[in-house]
């Protein structure tokens, strides 16, 4: 049986390869290719943070009776890559590499650094309180459209 670990990390790593092919259209100045290659990362990017805000945090708040914790933590950071990302969109608008890469290095490192924090303690506290109730969340909110559009995505093409 796969664990919400299992699926959101995959999630993390599909939507990786979404912000290197924006990076990669950004290095070869395909503007009109990077805007897109952006919106679609973006888009998949706030899916899976939706998911996480509105489903598996006030699971996991409910569950562990922390209201002020973990997961607060997790809001702000989802706030502040927000807040990166659509500082990039501009760049990308206005065809300014160099601030684009600005924004997208903080990105960069900041998202992996919260990546790290949900993959190795976040998630597996989910997996333990909620265990297959969690996966099956997960799943509903795939089936209805929600969670991380890469990933849905990148499940589609290997069907």
């Amino acid at each position: 049986m796969h664990t919400l670990v299992d699926y959101l990390k995959d999630e993390h790593e599909h939507c990786d390869a979404g912000f290197v092919r924006v990076e990669s259209a950004v290095a070869a100045q395909r503007w009109d290719d990077a805007l897109a290659a952006h919106r679609e990362f973006e888009a998949g990017h706030a899916a899976h943070l939706g998911f996480e805000e509105d489903r598996l945090f006030p699971e996991l708040e409910r569950h562990s009776g922390m209201m002020a914790g973990p997961t607060d933590v997790m809001r702000r950071e989802h706030g502040q890559l927000r807040r990166l990302l659509a500082a990039m969109g501009e760049a990308l608008l206005t065809h300014d590499s160099e601030a684009y890469y600005e924004q997208a290095d903080l990105f960069r490192v900041m998202n992996h650094q919260h990546n790290q924090k949900e993959e190795n303690m976040l998630y597996p506290m989910a997996d333990k309180l909620l265990g297959a109730r969690g996966v099956a969340m997960l799943q509903v909110a795939r089936d209805a459209g929600q969670g991380c559009a890469c990933a849905r995505a990148a499940q589609e093409a290997a069907s």
